[in-house]
């Protein structure tokens, strides 16, 4: 722990993101931001340290990316027992609401996780290596009805072109998309699981 504070020091630290808003997107005068971001810089700061070298990578390769010191850090993510095993984690600094995207209208009347479980024909998408995945198996959807997709475009694009019928991300990223793709909503009256 002592060279990788030395190191954030001189060199700053890799610090593993996706692009996408709330967490991490570049604002108007091409400036990393976001609620994750702007956590990071606050916590470096107490430690006096100012610089970080922010990496786009894909979800699914920060966690083995973090573990083989490709990144120093990795982007907040859901504390899981098995992720655990994997990498040292920060104190929890907030509560992620799931929620669903759809499109307009939601014409499959998609309410809830148990509707991907009671229809095999609905698709689900969902991060390549997010935590969702064991959720939605552990509450009975199966693993044919979970497609997982490595990017938010490629969620938004197997959406659009009606591969997936829905997709589950937190609520501040869907409220954001939702604003951006004129097609897509945010189910309103989603039952999240337990």
């Amino acid at each position: 722990m002592a060279d990788l504070a030395e190191k954030a020091k001189t060199e700053g630290l890799t610090y593993a993101i996706i692009n996408i808003k709330p967490w991490y997107y570049n604002d108007d005068q091409g400036r990393l931001t976001g609620a994750d971001v702007e956590n990071l810089r606050a916590a470096l700061a107490g430690m006096g340290i100012d610089k970080f070298n922010p990496i786009v990578t894909e979800w699914s390769s920060i966690v083995p990316g973090v573990k083989s010191g490709r990144f120093d850090v990795g982007a907040g993510m859901y504390i899981t027992p098995e992720r655990c095993k994997e990498v040292a984690f920060t104190m929890p600094y907030a509560v992620i609401v799931p929620a669903l995207v759809v499109k307009n209208g939601n014409p499959d009347k998609i309410k809830s996780w148990e509707d991907f479980k009671n229809n095999p024909i609905l698709k689900v998408g969902v991060y390549a290596g997010g935590a969702e995945v064991g959720y939605m198996v552990k509450s009975g959807v199966a693993n044919d009805n979970i497609v997982q997709l490595p990017d938010q475009n490629s969620l938004i694009q197997a959406l659009v072109n009606g591969q997936i019928q829905a997709f589950n991300v937190g609520l501040g990223q869907a409220n954001e998309i939702a604003a951006q793709v004129e097609d897509l909503e945010v189910v309103k009256d989603f039952k999240p699981p337990e």
